[in-house]
């Protein structure tokens, strides 16, 4: 089975990485998460890729998907709140155009420095 997600080392899901890469990002910090293969448009929403608040709760996002590069954009409708963590997650649900899908969840722990 061929990878559905490819990231390079720089972006694996690590906290210190996240912690050096969002110190002194804007309040609205946009993920930009780049996928393998062409995705199907039906499985991008809301649902299947999303923030959480520290008590669970959804943060307010808008999930914009660009076919010609393979790029989901999360943008914030709102600002974060600095010195909060949060969790970007993406579900198994968000599937391939030839169905392929996530082995796993993945589920990203960041916040924004003051």
């Amino acid at each position: 089975m061929s990878k559905f997600i490819t990231m390079n080392r720089d972006e694996l899901p690590e906290s210190t990485f996240v912690r050096e890469h969002l110190s002194g990002k804007t309040f609205n910090f946009c993920w930009k998460i780049r996928f393998s293969h062409e995705l199907d448009p039906t499985s991008v929403n809301n649902t299947t890729m999303f923030v959480t608040t520290p008590d669970g709760g959804m943060f307010n996002c808008k999930i914009i998907y660009n076919p010609v590069e393979n790029i989901i954009e999360i943008h914030p409708l709102e600002n974060y709140s600095p010195n909060t963590q949060y969790t970007l997650t993406v579900t198994t649900r968000v599937k391939s155009l030839t169905g392929s899908h996530l082995p796993n969840d993945i589920s990203v722990p960041f916040s924004i420095d003051d």
